[in-house]
């Protein structure tokens, strides 16, 4: 940042408060960057570091969880239309009018084969 500051510095030879203001807000922009910069690189510090004191069982368990997530994302629920949607509600009447359903101790009965 001292480049920028000279080079204001030089700028603002004639007008001492310019040179103040400009400063002041090169130190505001220059906080604000450091800091979102520094929070970004914090985590991915973070977790290359705790990645390299990990074994090799520890790293290869990591990875196929990350795998997971990531795979995760593109299993999304696809969006419904408005009459898909109409239509299963109408199919799912008619299931619980023809009796295809199950009962709440039914439900609980079957939970405990899970």
């Amino acid at each position: 940042m001292g480049c920028e500051v000279r080079r204001l510095r030089r700028a603002c030879a004639v007008e001492p408060n310019c040179f103040n203001f400009l400063k002041w807000g090169l130190d505001i922009f220059y906080i604000c960057c450091n800091a979102f910069f520094m929070e970004v690189s914090t985590i991915d510090e973070q977790m290359a570091n705790y990645f390299m004191q990990l074994n090799e069982a520890e790293k290869k368990s990591v990875l196929t969880m990350i795998k997971t997530f990531l795979q995760g994302r593109n299993d999304l629920p696809v969006e419904q239309d408005l009459d898909e949607y109409d239509n299963d509600i109408v199919e799912a009447i008619a299931e619980v009018e023809n009796g295809e359903f199950y009962s709440h101790n039914e439900v609980v009965s079957m939970s405990k084969n899970w």
